[in-house]
């Protein structure tokens, strides 16, 4: 599926958004996109994951530059709803000929117009067909304060700012144990977060169902938003960094292998 994964760093002055380029393009179909699914509207970033065209049609009706965080929030789970509700009441209109309201009023209150069977099938499958995409949105609320907000598909708001960070998708467990596994501290520095944030990702390719790619946005209180994005300069410098770390780690390991050696030969 994918990874999309947000924390908090810089004594709450900083948020790094990172994630793959895994899309699903069609019902059995998942690819790496050619862009980032990650966008920044004013001060404040999302990252989505699911079905691409979904993902552009929720993106394309954002507001650019909300006033605030609340604003930015809101009008998201607004752009869910409304494109939920259309694409309720297109399904009923084309398999039952009334509207979705319509269609209630006859079920509930003229038993026997509708054939039961046809009944049983549209409620079947009418969920089927609203949008196949969440998201994570960051920013700074009117207090200057960390935001970190899980917005599911239907346009729910879910505040998971005070676990100082979140992950949604195939490799959200990977990055979740990585960060309380490894006692992540958001009050760590900007430099220590966002390497912290790479590793975390790093870690979540473990699953089979995370893409190779990684693009990065750091929303920092009052500065415009950075992008690392998976072709710049600097995330290869980003990568390097992390295989130095890897070969180092490998090479601690087969030090301390060879002392516990010792040990054994001892007891021998």
């Amino acid at each position: 599926m994918t990874i999309i994964q947000a924390s908090i760093c810089a004594s709450n002055k900083a948020i790094v958004l990172i994630g793959d380029r895994l899309v699903t393009v069609s019902e059995i179909y998942e690819a790496e996109a050619k862009s980032q699914k990650l966008y920044d509207f004013g001060l404040f970033g999302i990252g989505f994951a699911g079905t691409l065209s979904d993902i552009i049609s929720v993106k394309d009706a954002i507001l650019e530059n909300p006033p605030t965080f609340s604003n930015f929030i809101e009008s998201i789970s607004k752009i869910y709803n409304q494109e939920n509700e259309t694409r309720e009441d297109s399904f009923f209109k084309r398999y039952s000929l009334l509207d979705k309201q319509e269609f209630k009023e006859y079920v509930q209150h003229d038993e026997g117009k509708i054939p039961e069977d046809v009944i049983e099938w549209i409620y079947a499958n009418f969920h089927s067909i609203r949008l196949e995409c969440i998201a994570v949105a960051v920013g700074f609320n009117e207090k200057k304060e960390p935001q970190i907000v899980f917005i599911n598909q239907f346009g729910d708001q879910f505040n998971q700012t005070e676990s100082n960070h979140c992950a949604i998708g195939s490799g959200e467990t990977f990055s979740d144990v990585f960060f309380d596994v490894n006692e992540y501290d958001p009050y760590c520095t900007l430099d220590q977060g966002l390497f912290f944030a790479f590793r975390a990702k790093k870690s979540a390719e473990a699953h089979i169902g995370v893409g190779q790619n990684t693009d990065i946005v750091i929303i920092e209180l009052n500065l415009d938003p950075v992008f690392i994005l998976n072709e710049s300069a600097e995330m290869r410098k980003l990568e390097e960094i992390y295989k130095n770390e890897r070969v180092n780690i490998y090479d601690l390991y087969n030090d301390s292998a060879q002392k516990v050696k010792g040990i054994i030969d001892e007891i021998r």
